[in-house]
């Protein structure tokens, strides 16, 4: 059929991308066929743009903004605070921003951050929320963290018992590191490793 050889090509231009712009049709809205294609971009591990195209013609504009916000805050939680470029390709309004928003995603993307700044952010996050006891009680102690590679931005955390941190901190500690570095528009790869010493 016509839709699988256009996902199968959208699959393939992913695959070969850097940074990929998803186009919302205005006067659709946001639909499950945007939301399959944002979420194969993060999959890919791709940066990610927004541009809602046909803005003239939108009525309620903050809550045509603030509606595509929440879903992507609930059904796509990596996607969420990420750049959205608002144009009308028919009359070329506001086309000229959608060329700094592609580089900016890049930069974004292409992102490193220091170990001590890492480190840093890691001791504030977990003062701030510390790690919940494991199933025997004894407790999860997180220890270090760096970033051995960019595109997309991939951290590793070692501790000593990381099989027994659960989903939500995981969440928690990944929302706090896209927060504090602004890192919007990529997605995060975040591993965890057993430290080396058992007594960490």
């Amino acid at each position: 059929s016509i839709e699988y050889y256009s996902l199968v090509r959208t699959n393939r231009v992913i695959e070969i991308s850097d940074i990929a712009a998803v186009m919302i049709d205005a006067e659709k809205g946001f639909t499950n066929h945007d939301r399959d294609i944002i979420r194969q971009v993060i999959d890919n591990g791709r940066g990610l743009l927004i541009v809602i195209n046909k803005w003239d013609l939108v009525s309620n504009k903050s809550k045509a903004v603030n509606f595509l916000n929440d879903r992507l805050g609930t059904s796509l939680s990596q996607a969420a605070g990420t750049n959205i470029v608002k144009l009308s390709a028919l009359t070329g309004r506001d086309i000229e921003k959608f060329m700094p928003a592609v580089l900016k995603s890049f930069e974004v993307w292409n992102q490193r951050i220091s170990t001590a700044q890492l480190n840093l952010w890691l001791s504030e996050a977990i003062e701030r929320n510390p790690p919940p006891l494991a199933n025997n009680k004894r407790n999860i102690r997180l220890r270090y963290v760096t970033q051995p590679k960019a595109r997309p931005p991939t951290f590793v955390m070692f501790g000593n018992r990381p099989e027994d941190l659960p989903n939500s901190y995981l969440r928690y500690l990944e929302n706090s590191l896209r927060q504090k570095f602004e890192l919007f528009g990529t997605p995060i790869r975040l591993n965890l490793r057993k430290s080396r010493n058992p007594y960490n």
